[in-house]
């Protein structure tokens, strides 16, 4: 069991709340509230041989990644991306989700790279005058692949 400040930064999980997503914006972060979908998954090939039933891994899927975030006023870069689509400019992106030690540090401990990034649907708020809740618009991109890197 970690008994110092340095072992337990060392031998415990990391918190998942101190993270930073780039490549959307050029040159500039987004704060998202949420990224989920992070996923890596391979398709299977099934087949049949004289003794049953075989399986092998496949190729690797792709995955549905999504991004939460609050509206701020005159941030429209999600929408300015999806709505690309319909004008058939759409870029695709490689996004960057690093998870960080803390808010002064800006060196990732774990980076997930998206490759081919390109969006797929744009939830906007919902309103309900009975809450204070924040304006949250959501993002579900399609994703090629992920790479993990981790910090030594």
């Amino acid at each position: 069991m970690a008994t110092t400040v340095d072992e337990i930064k060392d031998y415990y999980p990391i918190p998942a709340y101190q993270y930073m997503v780039t490549g959307i914006a050029e040159g500039d972060q987004l704060a998202f509230s949420e990224v989920s979908g992070l996923v890596i998954q391979y398709q299977h090939i099934s087949y049949a041989d004289g003794l049953g039933w075989k399986y092998a891994p496949g190729i690797q899927d792709t995955t549905e990644v999504t991004l939460a975030k609050g509206v701020i006023k005159g941030q429209s870069e999600l929408f300015n991306w999806i709505n690309s689509i319909k004008h058939n400019t759409v870029e695709k992106k490689d996004l960057t989700i690093s998870l960080i030690a803390n808010t002064t540090s800006k060196d990732p401990l774990i980076s997930w790279k998206l490759k081919n990034t390109f969006p797929t649907k744009l939830d906007c708020p919902t309103f309900n005058a009975s809450n204070n809740e924040v304006a949250i618009e959501t993002l579900t991109l399609l994703v090629e692949g992920i790479d993990i890197k981790y910090s030594p």
